[in-house]
């Protein structure tokens, strides 16, 4: 197997310190492309799919004194050196060197075997990340409708006050709040870089599907989905049949449940449960916001410069038992240019994002909780509504979500 490897000249890994606060970030987009450079000059053969042979070693009994030999119930195993014969003649101390050395030979045997499996393993890794695309992107494939509504959220930053793009909305974002719809709006149509096949079923094995994307959309798009904003996956008949909200079909809203939740918060939840159960709520808010909350869950923010909203009942996390209210909350925005998840709607790209939580720790009954205890709220599912929509047809909601929270705690275990 011949490989023919060219290394370019000295690369300088730019480092900045435009985050609030004060982390030093590498530029990821260029490490990726050299990566990218040197892999296309690289050539492999593919190896056999059958790993090397282990090399064998042989093992010669260690002879026992007779006083050893008791049921192993009743003795440990003694050591190598314990098990060698204690005598002063010269034949068998010149035995008893002979056992070590074979010991020794059979312990250096299988590091060799290590070695060469190991070798085998990284060649078989990188031959692997070269024929299909990157991790992060099978969700592009998979299930482009995610990554395509929180396209519209991020895209709403670069849409907002001044005031707003200094919140760190978006931490880590190679591209800046100011310039960052405009790179949205510059993206294809996400059916156009995982198109679905004849048979209807994405095929995530396929070549990097940002691989011919211009720079600053392939480091603007690695950087949203290797981001904790991700943990999304479409409610649908087909993907998801497990999980039903008959009302929402014929309102063209789409459905989105949060597949992993931040550090801790399942447990907090869990303990909270014991003294009152848990319950659905609603919580409308910004769609600029939904990025953070999807990688830190709902927070108290009353007071802070991340309020969006007022504190006429004071300070905490204002849910409510109706979906109708907490929608009077979510801003319009619009879907950015060549979405895809609001065209059936008829919304004309005008949008509302509303949150279904859950509630624990707290008596069920009233229209409308103002939360201190963060621990007390999950964030269960994300709704994308048409801007037209007013929340007239979300009566029955909160009945079906009752339902579907269910099925996921007892997914859960």
């Amino acid at each position: 197997m011949a490989t023919h490897l060219s290394v370019p000249g000295p690369v300088t890994i730019l480092k900045t310190h435009n985050r609030e606060d004060s982390a030093v970030e590498v530029n990821a987009d260029d490490l990726r492309d050299l990566y990218d450079d040197i892999a296309s000059i690289i050539e492999f053969s593919e190896p056999s799919p059958t790993p090397p042979t282990p090399i064998e070693r042989t093992e010669t009994p260690l002879p026992l004194p007779l006083e050893q030999h008791q049921p192993e119930s009743q003795t440990p195993k003694p050591s190598l050196v314990e098990q060698v014969p204690r005598s002063s003649s010269s034949d068998q101390t010149t035995h008893a060197e002979e056992l070590v050395k074979q010991s020794q030979d059979a312990k250096q045997s299988k590091t060799l075997n290590a070695l060469v499996s190991s070798a085998y393993q990284a060649t078989r890794s990188i031959i692997l990340r070269r024929s299909g695309p990157s991790p992060e992107a099978n969700i592009l494939v998979t299930d482009p409708a995610a990554v395509d509504m929180l396209l519209t959220c991020i895209g709403t930053v670069g849409l907002s006050r001044r005031k707003i793009l200094r919140l760190n909305l978006l931490p880590g974002c190679p591209v800046s709040h100011t310039k960052i719809r405009k790179v949205i709006d510059g993206l294809p149509a996400l059916s156009s870089l995982a198109p679905v096949p004849k048979d209807g079923v994405p095929d995530s094995s396929k070549r990097d599907p940002l691989r011919n994307l211009p720079r600053k959309h392939r480091a603007f798009l690695r950087w949203l989905l290797h981001s904790p904003f991700i943990p999304l996956a479409s409610i649908t008949p087909s993907a998801t049949p497990h999980l039903i909200l008959p009302s929402l079909s014929p309102l063209h809203i789409q459905a989105f449940t949060i597949t992993r939740q931040p550090s801790n918060k399942e447990s907090l939840f869990l303990n909270h449960s014991a003294t009152h159960s848990p319950f659905p709520v609603f919580h409308g808010t910004c769609p600029s916001r939904i990025p953070l909350i999807l990688a830190q869950g709902l927070r108290n923010m009353s007071g802070t410069r991340y309020q969006s909203n007022g504190t006429a009942m004071g300070k905490g996390i204002y849910l409510a038992a109706d979906p109708q209210t907490s929608l009077y909350y979510s801003n319009t925005t619009y879907a950015w240019g060549r979405s895809q998840n609001w065209a059936s709607g008829g919304a004309k790209g005008a949008v509302k994002v509303l949150l279904a939580c859950e509630l624990a720790g707290e008596a069920r009954g009233e229209s409308l909780y103002v939360v201190k205890d963060e621990g007390k709220v999950v964030v269960r599912c994300v709704f994308l509504i048409p801007g037209s929509l007013g929340g007239e047809g979300l009566y029955g909601l909160s009945l079906e979500l009752e339902k579907l929270y269910k099925v996921l705690r007892d997914g859960r275990g």
